[in-house]
C-alpha cells in the first residue's frame, strides 16, 4: 500500500516538475506575444491618429480651394492650394493620453484624369513614428447633397418636394435628391420595378418594390438613401444668370399670351395683331424678332411661350448659333410664367448654358418630331453606380464618352443645358418630355396622366451651374501608398 502511495506521489512530482519547467519555457514567449500585440496595438492606434491627421490636411484644404477654385473655362482648377508645407495639429485623446502633437502636408493639383472640374488634393498626416498618405478629388458642390463628413453626391434632378401626378418619371446617368421633404415620396414605372437610379430623401421612399426606411436601417447603400438628413446644394446665383441672359444675343422672342384661359393655347399659326378676333389675347404680331435672352412677363397672370414660328417656316423653338457665338454663357432667362410648346435649346455641356424660369413652366405642348436630333451623346463617368440591379441599362458600357441613344420622334430631348424653376415644373398629360443635363425645380413637379418626364444626366453641365458660394464636396477618397 505505502508503496503504491510513493509511487503516486512520484508521478505526480514529476508531472508538476514539468508543468513548472514548461510555464518557465513558455513566459519568454507570453511575453513576446504580449510585447508584439501591443506593438502592433500601438502602431495601429498611430496609423489611425496619422490617417485622422491627413483627413485634417483634406479638409484645410478644401477650406483654403473654397475661395480660389476656379472653373474650367475662366482659367482651370488651381494648380496648387494656398497653405504652408507642413501644418501644425493636435489629436487628444480625453482621460488616456496628453496632448500630442503631430503634422500634416497637403498639395493640390489638377485632376489626375478627366473630369476637369475636379482637382486633386493629396494630404499626408504625421504622428510620431507613422504616417498616412490620402487622395481626395474635390468638385464643385452645385446640384446635390452634402454628407456631414463633406462627401458629397452630384444630381441629375433636384427637387424639394416629392413629384406628383400620375405620369412616370424616369431618370437616368444621375441620382434624384429631395432635400425638404415633409410627405413620403411614391416611385413608380422602371426606376421602381428596375431600382435605378440611385434615391436621397429626407422621408420614406414608397413602391412596388419594399425599401425599409425606418430609423434603424435607412438605406441598402446601393439604391435608396431615404429618412436621412443631409445639406442641399447652395443656391443658384440668380443675378449672374441674369446677366449672362441680357448678353446673350440673337434670341428668338417668345409669344406673350394674355388671354386668360386656364390652358395656354397653341400659338397662331398665321401673323395677327393683339386686336385681331382670330388671335384674342396674344399681345405680339410678329414673334420673329431677334433680342437677348431676358424677359419679363410683368405679372398679372400673362404667359410667355416659346414656341415654332409657323409662318416663318420654323418648326422648333431654337435658339441660333449666333446666341453661342455671342457669349460663353448662352441663358434664357424669364421673371414671370412660361411654357414651351415646341422647343429644340442646344446650350452645349460647358459654359453655363441654362434656361432659368423664376415662376412656373408648363412643358409637354409639342409635335411629334419636335426636339434635338442628337446621335452622339455624352454618359456620365460614373452612370454605371444608378444600376446595382440593372445591367441593361441605356448607353451601357459608354460611360465617360459618348454613344448613340436611340432616339427619335418625341424620345429627342428638347434641351441640353441646365433648367431651374423656382416654381412649378408641369408636364402635360400624354406628353413625352426628355431634358439631356440637370434640372431642379423648388415648387411642385407634376406629371400628367400618361406623360413621362425622362432626364438624362450630364456632369459637366452639372458641374457648370453657377451658385452663390463656392462649396466643395470630397468626390472619393482612398488612401495611397506614401512616397
Amino acid at each position: 500500500m505505502s508503496k503504491t502511495l510513493s509511487k503516486d506521489s512520484g508521478q505526480s512530482l514529476l508531472i508538476s516538475v514539468l508543468i513548472l519547467v514548461f510555464l518557465l519555457a513558455s513566459i519568454p514567449a507570453i511575453i513576446f506575444l504580449l510585447q508584439t500585440t501591443t506593438k502592433h496595438s500601438v502602431m495601429s492606434l498611430t496609423r489611425k491618429y496619422a490617417r485622422d491627421l491627413a483627413g485634417q490636411g483634406v479638409s484645410y484644404a478644401m477650406q483654403q480651394l473654397s475661395s480660389a477654385f476656379i472653373l474650367p473655362g475662366d482659367g482651370g482648377p488651381p494648380p496648387s492650394c494656398p497653405a504652408p508645407p507642413s501644418y501644425r495639429s493636435y489629436i487628444v485623446n480625453t482621460g488616456r493620453y496628453t496632448v500630442t502633437n503631430g503634422s500634416y502636408t497637403i498639395s493640390c493639383a489638377p485632376p489626375l484624369s478627366p473630369p476637369d472640374y475636379a482637382a486633386t488634393v493629396l494630404s499626408e498626416g504625421y504622428f510620431q513614428d507613422a504616417s498616412s498618405k490620402v487622395q481626395a478629388i474635390v468638385s464643385p458642390l452645385t446640384l446635390g447633397i452634402l454628407w456631414p463628413n463633406n462627401t458629397g453626391v452630384s444630381a441629375a434632378l433636384q427637387l424639394k418636394i416629392p413629384p406628383a401626378g400620375s405620369g412616370i418619371l424616369d431618370v437616368n446617368w444621375g441620382p434624384v435628391a429631395v432635400t425638404d421633404a415633409v410627405t413620403p415620396w411614391t416611385v413608380s414605372g422602371n426606376m421602381d420595378t428596375q431600382r435605378y437610379p440611385r434615391k436621397f430623401c429626407k422621408t420614406a421612399i414608397i413602391g412596388g418594390v419594399p425599401r425599409s426606411c425606418t430609423a434603424y436601417d435607412p438605406t441598402d447603400n446601393k439604391e435608396y438613401w431615404c429618412n436621412v438628413s443631409f445639406e442641399a446644394g447652395p443656391s443658384i446665383d440668380l443675378p449672374t444668370y441674369k446677366s449672362w441672359a441680357i448678353g446673350t444675343s440673337s434670341v428668338y422672342s417668345p409669344v406673350l399670351y394674355t388671354g386668360g384661359a386656364s390652358s395656354v393655347p397653341s400659338v397662331p399659326s398665321s401673323p395677327c395683331s393683339s386686336s385681331d378676333w382670330l388671335c384674342p389675347g396674344w399681345s405680339l404680331t410678329h414673334p420673329i424678332v431677334q433680342g437677348n435672352g431676358y424677359y419679363n412677363t410683368g405679372g398679372g397672370g400673362a404667359v410667355y411661350v416659346f414656341d415654332a414660328n409657323p409662318y416663318a417656316g420654323g418648326s422648333d423653338y431654337i435658339l441660333p448659333p449666333a446666341a453661342l457665338a455671342s457669349t460663353g454663357h448662352p441663358v434664357i432667362y424669364v421673371d414671370g410664367n412660361v411654357e414651351f410648346q415646341n422647343a429644340a435649346l442646344d446650350f452645349g455641356r460647358t459654359g453655363g448654358g441654362a434656361v432659368i424660369i423664376v415662376g412656373d413652366l408648363t412643358l409637354g405642348n409639342k409635335s411629334a418630331a419636335s426636339g434635338l436630333s442628337l446621335n452622339s451623346v455624352y454618359v456620365s463617368a460614373t452612370a454605371p453606380v444608378e444600376y446595382p440591379f440593372d445591367a441593361s441599362w441605356p448607353c451601357a458600357g459608354s460611360q465617360g464618352t459618348t454613344c448613340d441613344p436611340g432616339w427619335s420622334g418625341s424620345d429627342q430631348p428638347i434641351m441640353l443645358g441646365f433648367l431651374y424653376v423656382t416654381g412649378n415644373l408641369t408636364i402635360l398629360p400624354g406628353s413625352n418630355v426628355r431634358i439631356l443635363g440637370a434640372v431642379r425645380v423648388d415648387g411642385q413637379l407634376t406629371i400628367g396622366a400618361g406623360a413621362t418626364f425622362h432626364v438624362n444626366y450630364d456632369d459637366e453641365v452639372n458641374h457648370w451651374i453657377r451658385t452663390t458660394q463656392m462649396q466643395l464636396q470630397i468626390d472619393s477618397l482612398k488612401e495611397i501608398s506614401a512616397d
